[in-house]
């Protein structure tokens, strides 16, 4: 039995060797570590809790922290697998030399053992450090002093070291299962052997043309935020599986036709090359293809929450007026003294108020499926249901003059994104006439934002009264009043004020009314200067996801094109060596290392921007939802987001090729 000291020693040693593979793996494992930490930690962080839009940011980290464990656990055990390839002639060379699988497991459980407690030590050392950085970045985009320091609870940093401990545990398993299935001879030829021959690779071309085509089809053809949310995931999984397999095909189908052309094939900078990647076809086309969707990811993700960030003011005057209230439930001659009571809580603050507004309405769900009741009250299922809000003419003439009136038993009618009605539609209770759909209607015009079919129907007061006495439970009564003006400019104190004041005094009245209706009152009022807060907490806290998601990302595109250029070096340089016995001069082998980058590195770049154009329509689409419709900004951050990260790239990838080239050149 071996003194355990041979091992620690053994472990050191090798890890000395392999320093330039092992290294860049510690350095990202760290940083997957600290973005996870710092996510984390903010998320559960009672002192940013306190802050006025603190938890709406915690909430949106919380998503991110999902994402982020997920990615980990897949980035780790992807990288590592580049990793282990690396060393399999020296785990075979360990076992001809007359290290037993047992003793080799105790030399790579030490050397496991010590990267994990090595990067997880240091990634929540510097995670802790950064995370107050963040948490100061966090106050300037709140606009808030910072009153006490950042709180960090102790079962973040034990959750995240448990979390990378088990990982590690995970590639060791990985790696001790690589070493005791496969015998010395198979370890030692790394690898060495070629792989065989793709077969059915016209069908191969199809599946991948067809499952992108129909990616792309559906982020085209959206014609809806609706539509949006469901629709994203699938093309981005129709998207995926169809680069992966075009990547293979196009792969194997261009070099078998760089081979095919004999004058090109047969140069000294084309032959080392192609045979090389042919050696590797399909190998290189999951890397190249992987490549591809880390970038579109990155490119997506920062472009969609930049743009967010960028426009969040024009989000917010695309609200209309400064404050906004509703009250449920409000009779007609309840409308005069509840502007009684804004008109009264303004002048205590000394508030101006301008461009008053107003308007009832009513809410109903009319399910989809035939033969179901007529009607449906109170939440609408998204699937189901198709959702009508009711606007007296009363109300509504006031605001839109120009309109011509509906007669009795006739209605108007507005939708952003639901069908044309019928010109007689029954579906709600009593038969009504639809005589014109209208244009854009601000202030009723809030459907971007709407999760389900949504029409907004103008008819008569007779007419909204016998829709109520058709329904149950007195739905006429069930009236709810919305209010909008302007204040100029006032604080957020001072917004917070006037809204929470009016609120509790309308619902007051309303109260003491004792109105038989269902028994609950209801108050909802905002201002811009609140909303403004809640968007730089909601966008903020996006950006602030996308930033860090995006870090992981791009730091696991960088190891993977590192790894794949030095374990594709280790593999190319006995072709260079027989090529430079031959005659190949240094010139021509670094000629051959430029036509090689020439021959790939354009492929997975061009094919990521392809897809972010794609993308456009259906990402626009989602930005709908979160108050963003100006798509000039999208498509300005979204070049601007993929020139940076072309010259980004091609920064990494010159880099890496240069590590290429030392691998190859030191051999030769």
């Amino acid at each position: 039995m071996k003194h355990p000291a041979f091992y620690t020693r053994l472990t050191f040693s090798s890890l000395k060797r392999n320093m330039s593979a092992w290294l860049p793996y510690l350095l990202s494992v760290t940083g997957t570590v600290i973005m996870l930490l710092i996510m984390r930690a903010l998320s559960a962080s009672p002192t940013l809790e306190e802050l006025y839009g603190g938890r709406t940011i915690q909430r949106t980290l919380s998503m991110g922290v999902m994402v982020a464990q997920l990615f980990a656990v897949i980035f780790i055990l992807y990288t590592h697998s580049f990793l282990l390839k690396r060393r399999r002639q020296e785990f075979g060379l360990f076992t001809v030399l007359g290290l037993e699988k047992r003793h080799l497991g105790r030399v790579l459980a030490i050397e496991t053992l010590f990267t994990a407690l090595l990067s997880t030590a240091l990634g929540l050392l510097l995670g802790a450090l950064l995370c107050k950085l963040m948490y100061l970045m966090i106050l300037r985009l709140l606009g808030a002093a910072p009153q006490t320091p950042l709180a960090i609870p102790a079962d973040v940093y034990l959750k995240t070291a448990l979390e990378f401990l088990i990982i590690h545990a995970l590639t060791l398993v990985i790696t001790l299962r690589q070493v005791h299935t496969n015998n010395p001879i198979e370890l030692l030829r790394g690898g060495a052997q070629g792989e065989k021959p793709m077969r059915n690779r016209r069908v191969l071309a199809v599946i991948g043309l067809g499952l992108l085509a129909a990616g792309y089809a559906l982020s085209l053809t959206v014609q809806n935020a609706m539509q949006s949310i469901g629709t994203f995931f699938l093309a981005v999984l129709l998207v995926i599986l169809g680069t992966y397999a075009l990547f293979l095909w196009g792969s194997v189908a261009g070099l078998k036709a760089m081979q095919g052309n004999k004058k090109f094939y047969y140069q000294a900078k084309n032959f080392p090359v192609v045979a090389g990647m042919v050696h590797r076809m399909k190998r290189n086309a999951v890397g190249l293809a992987t490549i591809c969707i880390l970038s579109t990811m990155v490119l997506v993700m920062v472009a969609a929450t930049g743009s967010l960030f960028l426009g969040r003011e024009d989000a917010l005057l695309s609200r209309g007026r400064d404050a906004r209230f509703t009250f449920i439930p409000v009779e007609k001659d309840d409308v005069p003294p509840v502007w009684n009571i804004i008109r009264k809580e303004a002048e205590k603050l000394n508030i101006p108020l301008s461009g008053e507004a107003g308007y009832r309405n009513a809410e109903m769900y009319v399910p989809r499926e035939e033969g179901q009741a007529a009607y449906q009250e109170g939440e609408g299922n998204l699937f189901q249901s198709i959702s009508f809000t009711l606007v007296p003419w009363e109300d509504f003439a006031p605001l839109y003059p120009k309109e011509q009136a509906p007669a009795p038993g006739e209605a108007l009618y507005f939708s952003a994104y639901g069908k044309d009605l019928p010109d007689q539609y029954d579906k709600m209770g009593i038969p009504l006439r639809m005589v014109r759909r209208l244009e854009a209607i601000k202030p009723l015009d809030e459907e971007r934002q709407a999760l389900m079919e949504t029409y907004t129907v103008i008819l008569l007061e007779e007419d909204l009264g016998a829709l109520g006495r058709a329904a149950p439970d007195g739905f006429a009564a069930d009236l709810r009043y919305n209010v909008s003006f302007d204040t100029g400019d006032v604080d957020t104190q001072e917004a917070w004020t006037l809204v929470n004041n009016t609120q509790n005094k309308v619902a007051a009245f309303l109260m003491d009314k004792a109105l038989p209706l269902r028994g609950k009152t209801t108050t909802f009022g905002s201002h811009v200067a609140l909303e403004r807060a809640d968007f730089n907490a909601m966008y903020g806290g996006l950006l602030f996801v996308a930033v860090f998601l995006g870090a992981l990302f791009i730091m696991a595109l960088v190891l993977i094109i590192y790894y794949k250029q030095v374990s594709e070096g280790y593999e190319d340089r006995q072709g260079f060596r027989i090529m430079r016995k031959v005659g190949m001069s240094d010139e021509e082998v670094r000629a051959a290392i430029k036509s090689q980058v020439l021959l790939v590195f354009f492929l997975p770049l061009l094919m990521a921007g392809l897809h972010m154009l794609a993308a456009f329509n259906i990402t626009l689409k989602v930005l709908e939802m979160l108050m963003l419709t100006n798509a000039g900004l999208f498509a300005l951050v979204s070049l601007g987001t993929f020139l940076l990260f072309a010259l980004f790239y091609l920064a990494v990838y010159l880099k890496t090729t240069g590590s290429y080239y030392k691998v190859v050149n030191s051999a030769v």
